[in-house]
């Protein structure tokens, strides 16, 4: 099994009693790679929680790369949920209604812990005539708007705001763009929100059907970056709502809003990569008849080929030793957790070059190339950045996804990241 195989089983919602054994015989250089894969698709955690719970023997430095990962995920969380819960107090006094996007309603209602969803940032969404008054709440806290996304508020449906040891918090009044949104009905998208309670705090989701849609909706705008944690959310939820998910509705929406493309093109790939119990039936009903499978191998193809583009811009000496850094930059805490090695110990020195030497064989060439700004990384990224741009008109806007990548300029196609 190569390290994609891998990381596939490990996140598969199928049933497989030979799972186990087979993952038992993964060789330590293939886990060292999906351990890469896990950091680009943040599901390290999930990937670990997965594995103790199959009791799948994992090497030791691999089982130890996991834990720690998992441990750091557990505290960003509880630092998560103690910010949102300050937040929420604070729109709770002023009388403002808020739905939870995405990862803080996720991780606390569909996942077995908290830590097993990865989230960097919080995003809610408030009513637009509610927006003033949203971040006047905010600000009586301590945010800000950040000083770098500044031109968030000309994206028409966000706005970004920061605050020293806090998460970001995206402030949306909007699901998307109004251009790839104008035929959602937000009104009853309101009216359909449910009460919840998060963080002690009352607060409202989307109901099940439009929170399928809008993730499918999401994953759609970010086809450059498009993860596999995205299709584990609808895994997930299918797992946990199945029976509350009202599918006709949802397929009749997902038309109406003219964003069945993008529903049909996740839940599709959520079942055929991961084995989410997706109804076969709502594939059907949902099956674009303009079905592009180019478009369709496409985000498969970005799942299985990670790498994200790189900036075009050349390195510069900070850059590139910023880069190195992260690569060799290692403490004596951290040695002492992946080799089990006391950090009092002398000895412990000894495990520095061999974590380095590991670093070097799995990062090396690619960062010699990166460094480099190798002409071959060049034309790589300008295909997949218009490719993406191609295949995203296409799951918003019914455009064929096939275009002449010679005839197009890179640096005019502007895409979600």
């Amino acid at each position: 099994m190569n390290s994609t195989e891998v990381l596939l089983d490990c996140l598969s919602f199928a049933e497989d009693p030979e799972r186990r054994g087979r993952l038992g015989q993964v060789t330590e250089d293939v886990w060292y790679d999906v351990l890469d894969k896990c950091d680009y698709h943040r599901t390290g955690p999930y990937v670990y929680h997965r594995l103790k719970a199959w009791n799948v023997p994992l090497p030791i430095e691999v089982d130890h790369a996991l834990k720690q990962k998992f441990f750091k995920a557990v505290y960003r969380s509880e630092n998560l949920y103690f910010c949102l819960g300050a937040i929420l107090s604070e729109f709770a006094k002023q009388g403002i209604p808020v739905v939870l996007l995405k990862g803080a309603y996720l991780a606390e209602a569909v996942y077995a812990e908290r830590a097993l969803r990865h989230m960097s940032d919080l995003d809610l969404l408030v009513k637009k005539e509610d927006l003033d008054s949203s971040t006047q709440a905010l600000m009586s806290i301590g945010y800000q708007l950040h000083k770098k996304r500044e031109d968030d508020a000309k994206e028409e449906h966000h706005a970004t705001y920061e605050k020293a040891n806090s998460p970001l918090i995206e402030l949306h009044w909007g699901l998307a763009k109004s251009y790839i949104v104008q035929k959602v009905d937000m009104q009853g998208v309101w009216e359909r929100a449910q009460a919840v309670s998060i963080a002690g705090c009352p607060a409202l989701t989307l109901c099940p059907e439009d929170l399928v849609i809008y993730l499918c909706l999401h994953s759609a705008r970010h086809v450059i970056s498009f993860t596999l944690q995205m299709l584990v959310d609808i895994g997930e939820i299918v797992r946990k709502w199945d029976g509350a998910i009202d599918w006709k509705k949802l397929t009749e929406r997902a038309r109406q809003w003219d964003l069945h493309r993008a529903v049909y093109t996740i839940l599709y790939l959520s079942k055929d990569l991961l084995g989410a119990t997706v109804p076969r039936r709502v594939l059907e009903d949902l099956y674009p008849s303009d079905y592009d499978a180019d478009g369709i191998a496409f985000m498969r193809n970005r799942l299985m080929d990670y790498r994200k583009p790189i900036s075009q811009k050349p390195l510069n000496l900070k850059d590139s030793w910023d880069l190195i850094t992260k690569l060799v930059a290692v403490s004596k805490e951290n040695i002492s957790l992946v080799y089990q090695v006391p950090v009092e110990s002398k000895k412990i020195w000894c495990y520095f070059p061999r974590y380095w030497l590991r670093a070097l064989r799995h990062r090396g060439r690619g960062l010699k190339k990166y460094l480099s700004n190798d002409a071959s990384l060049k034309t790589y990224d300008d295909r997949i950045r218009l490719e993406s741009y191609a295949v995203q008109n296409w799951l918003l806007k019914g455009r064929s996804s096939r275009i002449n990548i010679d005839s197009v300029d890179a640096s005019q196609s502007k895409i979600e990241e």
